[in-house]
């Protein structure tokens, strides 16, 4: 029967590291059964076509709210962009699923991606439009996510939006506001129930992030990833070479937050800006690699968090692994972040150098840039011709002197 497998995340589950991955064996997919492909930009209003941070092209994503989403992201259309109008999501969402229906032409069963889906599942209808359309062309929806537990999932992903621009409230603020937890999913059993009301319990396939587990078994988030998708054997597989999403250090993503709130966060005129502070925290971040790792909950405080879920936790574990506990690591503890002035204090220094050696290496960009530029200006380019005439006309005289003399 055609599948089509749905991976929708959670953030900050190796998402990007399973995109790549996808990405770069998609051939060796293909010979298995399983077809992944970036989506075609042609197939897209070309105003949707942007350039991140770092130069590559890629699909604009909410639009004035939520930056770029690469190509790797195939599933982007899945779940609605704010940016524009419900009727501009919807001739979207139809366009991506009708390319889907070609792409079974190929192969009976499709593997789509993006975590999005995830956090924007309860908001819009798009469940429901998804699978009518794949009850009509006979299609089987499986949908695989990743859960990890949620202090870590929320510490993780608070670090993130600090490195995105996204947020620039303290720790404290983030985390007490209800409409932004909700949004991020944090209360698994009732974001799971939502979609399994559309695809099926059965449908729904859960797999507990545990990279310390997987270690254990000799497995890893790709072997986990493809038996998720009834592959066993990945061997022959290139797997990517280093980290696909950086996080920032806990000093540096205090750094960077602060220098957030001295810019709007939709304003797209200092998308520059943003990538130059970006860039500079994340190269201090490397700096640093052997930094004490960190939480920004204390023990106490994370136990406590963890005790709202318990109980919907168990209740998925039963219901979506026929098991007691939904994740079988012990919890991670870490020492509590705070600021030290301290080590702020070296922190802030490297920042400083970080970003004067970015500005010098973009000084010398465009002073390279406008070299190029004068020398193919149109008044360059005619001082050039003129002055080749010039020195034409100078050899024939010369060549005509030196006849008249003999």
């Amino acid at each position: 029967m055609k599948t089509l497998y749905i991976h929708i995340g959670t953030p900050k589950t190796g998402t990007s590291a399973i995109q790549d991955f996808l990405d770069k064996n998609s051939s060796r997919l293909k010979e298995k059964g399983y077809l992944y492909r970036r989506m075609e930009l042609k197939d897209f209003d070309r105003n949707m076509a942007t350039v991140d941070e770092e130069g590559n092209l890629c699909f604009r994503l909410f639009s004035r709210t939520m930056g770029t989403v690469g190509k790797k992201r195939n599933g982007f259309f899945l779940h609605g962009d704010r940016g524009v109008l419900p009727e501009d999501n919807l001739q979207i969402l139809q366009k991506g699923l009708e390319e889907v229906k070609a792409w079974f032409a190929e192969s009976e069963k499709i593997i789509l991606t993006d975590e999005g889906v995830w956090t924007d599942f309860e908001s819009w209808d798009y469940g429901r439009r998804i699978k009518e359309f794949t009850d009509q062309n006979e299609i089987l929806v499986k949908i695989i996510v990743y859960l990890r537990p949620q202090a870590d999932y929320l510490d993780s992903f608070y670090r993130s939006r600090v490195k995105w621009k996204y947020q620039s409230e303290d720790w404290e603020t983030y985390l007490s506001e209800e409409a932004l937890m909700d949004y991020f999913g944090v209360d698994y059993e009732r974001r799971l129930r939502a979609i399994a009301d559309v695809f099926g319990k059965e449908n729904t396939l859960v797999r507990p992030y545990e990279p310390a587990l997987w270690k254990t078994q000799g497995k890893d988030l790709f072997s986990d990833f493809a038996e998720a998708l009834g592959i066993s054997d990945i061997s022959g597989c290139a797997l990517p070479e280093a980290l696909v999403n950086e996080s920032l250090s806990y000093n540096q993503a205090e750094i960077k937050r602060l220098i957030n709130g001295m810019a709007g966060e939709n304003d797209s005129t200092l998308s520059g800006y943003t990538k130059l502070t970006r860039n500079a925290s994340l190269l201090c971040s490397e700096l640093n690699e052997d930094e004490v790792r960190y939480s920004y909950f204390s023990a106490e405080e994370k136990d406590s968090f963890m005790q709202r879920f318990e109980e919907g936790n168990r209740r998925v574990a039963r219901e979506y692994l026929n098991r007691e506990e939904l994740f079988l690591s012990p919890p991670r503890i870490f020492p509590k972040w705070e600021k030290d002035p301290l080590s702020m204090e070296e922190d802030i220094v490297l920042y400083f150098g970080a970003v004067t050696r970015r500005l010098y290496e973009e000084i010398n960009r465009l002073k390279k840039e406008n070299k190029e530029l004068e020398r193919h200006s149109l008044g360059n380019r005619l001082h050039r011709f003129f002055a080749r005439i010039k020195n034409r006309l100078r050899g024939k005289k010369a060549s005509g002197s030196a006849r008249g003399a003999f």
